[in-house]
């Protein structure tokens, strides 16, 4: 019964080797891994880049362009302090340049934006005084610190440094300064925030702010407030991402996908695994593709393979619009083990073979060896199966000698996973068969086989009554383990 359900089962196993009866129209994104993009492999997909997916942490233009705005905005307002309702450019103008800046390079960035956030905040405290909580227009300048309305600008410029203190030079009137002392001391009592670096591997570090690199491995602890960070990898910057932490705030930073892991991911698909899992990072920046479901191809064994992403696994797809490889001609090796019921195994000799069950039912271990020839969707087979049965008494008497070994020289014809086949079962039975497989990976075969044996009478001079010898009908089943080359 195993057999026959394994024989209904295994045309679904098939597909490497024969092409869909229908082809069917794939639809979505394509990257490829590893391998140069062909635009006549899967015309139906369209083509994704990994730059359009790897986030760069890289600084453009732009972003150096914003840190120059800011620089050239602090000293354009400065002199408008002086002028009557001069606060409202300074901070609106200073809001916006604040606001637009995507990177903190180096401890001097951190100077310029600590100036410009500070002077900002001046700006703020000193037009609306009193009426910072409840003034409608203060709505996108005010923050809450202990409960207690404040510049937000001043929050943010704490947190870059609680320690430093400033001058006249940014806040020219003293009570301004107190305030803004106040609020350096409430952020340095304040619980800290800390920076969580998600899906981070070994070694990765964490630059907060411009300042040195620290270790991702704990976390970093900063003040509440506005924080710019980077993430770098073996010295690569990998992600950057600013945020305005309140007290106590738990910031996730989330690793994406690498170069690197691209790389690994391309060569793991090259083997050529049915299904392969992702990683985490891996399947969040997939997600991030406009074109979905994402489909990979990378450049395996016999050329090009197709993976869809489904989830957090990468499944392998066999297409009809993609490269079929199917070899003419292959060679295939198996071991297995299984059973044989021959009741010549006792009749050939019974004046010295126990009359019981195990003398005609033996277990037995079986070698092949095979071709398989594929001019189309069909294969023909030629091979040879050797048994050996185990028992002390499942022997065949032969002539002057025991008998023990079992040749079965066949050909099969069918598909190339599931044959019927026919061929000759020495010593004397003529061998009827199927046998089927399913593919386990690139090369290798589960399969089970059967046979059963038609006796063919034997000439037996001796034989006072008849002058021959005919062989009762046998059977035998068995599972295999195959190797396929070509």
């Amino acid at each position: 019964m195993s057999l026959i359900l394994l024989l209904a089962l295994s045309p679904a196993f098939a597909q490497d080797d024969a092409p869909p009866a229908q082809e069917q129209v794939m639809t979505g994104g394509v990257l490829f891994l590893g391998m140069e993009s062909d635009p006549a492999l899967y015309p139906t997909l369209k083509r994704v880049e990994s730059t359009e997916l790897l986030p760069t942490a890289v600084l453009s233009d732009a972003d150096l362009a914003a840190l120059t705005r800011l620089a050239s905005e602090l000293e354009a307002v400065k002199p408008l302090a002086d002028e009557f309702d001069g606060e409202l450019a300074i901070m609106s103008r200073l809001k916006a340049a604040t606001d637009g800046v995507t990177a903190v390079r180096d401890e001097a960035d951190r100077d310029l934006l600590y100036n410009a956030l500070v002077f900002q905040g001046y700006a703020v405290a000193r037009y609306f005084q009193g009426d910072l909580a409840t003034d409608p227009a203060a709505e996108g300048y005010r923050g809450e610190l202990n409960e207690t309305v404040v510049p937000q600008a001043w929050i943010d410029a704490a947190a870059l440094d609680p320690s430093r203190a400033v001058g006249d030079e940014l806040i020219s009137e003293e009570a301004e300064r107190l305030a803004f002392d106040e609020v350096r001391a409430q952020i340095q009592l304040a619980p800290k925030a800390t920076v969580r670096i998600f899906g981070a591997p070994p070694g990765t570090m964490v630059v907060v702010d411009g300042g040195a690199p620290q270790s991702a491995a704990l976390g970093v602890p900063v003040a509440p407030g506005r924080h710019w960070v980077r993430v770098e990898v073996d010295g690569e910057s990998v992600a950057r991402e600013s945020a305005r932490l309140s007290r106590g705030q738990d910031w996730m930073v989330e690793v994406p996908a690498m170069a690197s892991d691209l790389e690994l991911l391309a060569a793991a698909l090259a083997e050529g695994p049915e299904a392969l899992a992702l990683q985490d990072r891996v399947v969040r920046t997939f997600s991030l593709s406009s074109h979905q479901p994402l489909h990979l191809v990378v450049d395996g064994r016999k050329g090009p393979v197709i993976y869809e992403v489904q989830g957090s696994s990468a499944i392998r797809v066999d297409q009809a619009d993609g490269p079929q490889e199917v070899s003419f001609f292959s060679l295939q090796a198996a071991l297995g083990v299984g059973w044989m019921y021959d009741g010549d195994m006792y009749l050939s000799k019974p004046d010295r073979t126990p009359h019981t069950k195990a003398s005609v039912n033996a277990v037995m271990p079986v070698g092949s060896l095979s071709a398989q020839l594929r001019p189309g969707p069909l294969a023909l087979s030629v091979g040879v199966d050797v048994g050996i049965p185990v028992g002390s008494d499942n022997t065949l008497s032969s002539g002057t000698s025991d008998l023990r070994l079992r040749a079965h020289p066949y050909i099969g014809f069918g598909v190339p996973v599931a044959q019927l086949t026919v061929g000759y079962l020495f010593p004397w039975h003529l061998g009827i068969g199927a046998r089927a497989q399913i593919p386990i990976g690139e090369s290798f075969y589960l399969g089970a086989a059967t046979v059963y044996g038609y006796g063919l009478e034997q000439a037996q001079p001796d034989n006072p009554l008849t002058g021959a010898y005919q062989p009762e009908n046998l059977i035998s089943a068995w599972g295999f383990l195959a190797m396929s080359f070509g």
